[in-house]
Parts: C-alpha cells; sequence; structure tokens
C-alpha cells in the first residue's frame, strides 16, 4: 500500500497504525455455515463467495419512474388483503437481511412463516425499530440518517409474508436473499434456541463496537495476526509505503493516524494497494475518500470503516494470494 502526493509545497507526516495482517488461506473450506444471524458477525466470511444467491429488494418506488416513491402510498405495498397491506411476500429458503422506513406508524406489524396462519411475530411498526420487541434489540435496530432501520436477519425455510394492518402506509424498503433448494435454513423462531440467542449476543456486541478495533472478528478461526505500523513523511510528488508483504493472507483492518492529514478540499493525498504483484492497483482512491470523508472533512463512523477519536480505520478484509 501506497500514500502519494502530488506535486505542491506541502510536507506531511503521516502514522500508518495497526496494519493487520492475518498469515492464513483456506481456512474457511470445511466451515460450517447457516445463513442468517451470523451473517452479522461473522465478518471473517465478507471473503468469500456466495454462490447461487438472488439478492433483491422490495420497495415504495414509483413503478413510473416518477417521483411518487412512497408519498401518496400508491406502491408501497405488493398487494391489498382483508385488513391491510402485504409489503413481502417471499419463497424460500431465504432470509430477510434488511428493513427500513422513514414513517413507521403505530399500526400493527405481523409476519408469516412458512404458510402459517398465525402470525409468528406481531409487533407495532414502530416499536419494531426502538428496540421493545425481545426479537429485534439494540443496536441491531435503531434510528438515524433520515430513518428507522432493523438488521436483524429473518430466517425463513419455505415462505415469508410481511403484512401491515393499515389502509395506508408510505415510504419502506425491504431487503431480501433467496437460496438454492435444498439450503439448510432454519426459520425464525418467536423463542429463540440456546444457539440462536448466544448468535444474537455477539452479533449485539459487535455492533455496539462501532469506532472501534474490530480486527479480530475479521480474521478466520485459526489465523495468526500480525500487527505491522510504519510511520512516514510524505514529500511533494513521491510516494511512501505502508505495509509490503510476499506471503499469502489478508488485510484485516488498517488504522491511519493523523485524520486532520488527509482533511481538506484538495484530496491530493492518494491511497493505493497492489495485490499479487499486479503493476495496476486494485485501489486507487484519495485517502480520505477512502475512510468516507466528504467536503474535505470526516463524515462516517460506522462498524466496518470510518474515522473515530482522529483515527481513520477499515475492517473490511482484504485476502491475496502471493503479497
Amino acid at each position: 500500500m501506497r500514500n502519494s502526493l502530488p506535486s505542491g509545497p506541502t510536507r506531511l507526516s503521516i502514522i500508518a497504525s495497526l496494519v493487520l495482517f492475518a498469515a492464513v488461506t483456506q481456512l474457511l473450506a470445511q466451515d460450517e455455515w447457516t445463513p442468517g444471524i451470523q451473517d452479522l458477525y461473522r465478518l471473517d466470511r465478507l471473503a468469500v463467495l456466495r454462490d447461487s444467491t438472488k439478492v433483491a429488494s422490495l420497495s415504495s418506488y414509483d413503478r413510473t419512474g416518477g417521483n411518487d416513491d412512497g408519498f401518496s402510498g400508491r406502491y408501497s405495498f405488493v398487494r391489498k388483503e382483508p385488513g391491510g397491506l402485504v409489503l413481502a411476500d417471499l419463497e424460500g429458503p431465504g432470509v430477510i437481511y434488511r428493513l427500513h422506513t422513514p414513517t413507521p406508524s403505530d399500526d400493527t406489524l405481523e409476519f408469516y412463516f412458512d404458510g402459517e396462519q398465525t402470525p409468528r411475530i406481531q409487533v407495532k411498526y414502530r416499536d419494531l425499530f426502538m428496540g421493545r420487541h425481545p426479537a429485534f434489540p439494540r443496536p441491531l435496530v435503531g434510528f438515524g440518517a433520515g430513518g428507522f432501520y432493523s438488521y436483524v436477519p429473518l430466517p425463513y425455510e419455505k415462505s415469508c409474508k410481511v403484512f401491515l394492518k393499515a389502509e395506508r402506509t408510505q415510504f419502506y424498503q425491504l431487503n431480501y436473499a433467496t437460496y438454492p433448494k435444498g439450503t439448510t435454513i432454519r426459520s425464525f423462531r418467536a423463542e429463540p434456541s440456546a444457539e440462536q440467542q448466544r448468535h444474537l449476543e455477539k452479533a449485539v456486541k459487535l455492533v455496539s463496537l462501532t469506532g472501534k478495533d474490530i480486527s479480530e472478528y475479521v480474521v478466520p478461526a485459526g489465523g495468526k495476526v500480525e500487527t505491522l505500523a510504519a510511520k512516514v513523511t510524505l514529500e511533494p510528488g513521491k510516494a511512501a509505503t505502508l505495509l509490503d508483504v510476499d506471503r499469502p493472507g489478508r488485510v484485516v483492518g488498517i488504522r491511519l493516524t493523523p485524520a486532520d492529514a488527509l482533511a481538506g478540499k484538495g484530496r491530493d493525498i492518494v491511497l493505493r494497494a497492489f495485490w499479487d504483484g499486479d503493476a495496476e492497483p486494485a485501489i486507487a482512491v484519495p485517502a480520505g475518500d477512502f475512510f468516507g470523508y466528504a467536503w474535505g472533512e470526516p463524515a462516517t463512523k460506522s462498524l466496518m470503516v470510518g474515522t473515530s477519536g482522529g483515527v481513520n480505520y477499515c475492517y473490511f478484509p482484504m485476502p491475496f494470494d502471493r503479497s
């Protein structure tokens, strides 16, 4: 990884700390895996390709291409049924991974699994996002940045219908994944098993660590982590190397300080990363942009990437075969 500064009079000192390297390759090959709640905390699997998975969304977008994206409620449902609106009617095996709305109400939201006639989940639409239902704990649910959200996975073996007992609703988004027939998925249980509860607690713990070092979650079991620190001074028009290794592995975390060194509208510090001896960089971006800066200032604080306490960080796994 190299930082470069175009020609100019400015000299900047940058410390790259906790550049973490996991010397591990095929440790996931025999991993037991069931889609659902584990997706929230098994960050080591973000680098694993997913075969034959359909990822899709249902939302209140204007089907005509206009701007009536939920304002009138005309497109805010899949169909109407007696007593309310069907927001989704999905065939499994699959998992609902996200619910979002800026306009929740006190109407009742119901979830029907596998063709059942009685809803397995029944909760006020607004309460689902407030942490008032035991199946939807904070911080996996909440509100901010223009809307109310839930990232609690809702798996279903055969089907899932989401029904809102209301005559009208406005904006909503629902993201889901459909898996190949025969995929082992156990439908959501209103009373979680001990195993499900353990997974849920791990997810809650991880999401609560936003802005902190979460590199341990990005390393597969058995992986060895090395911390490589570098302190460099950028001279105009020259590059400085932050990390250079000749072994297979993955970058599991980057922490770079001071954050102020990347500030400013010039965006003239460029971060590049080259994998496996490639001549062209796989990453070539203004360094501030890489960490979520906006208008020349730190603007992001998320679980995987952002700025916190004057430190820029990124925990997306970056695997490589040779170097």
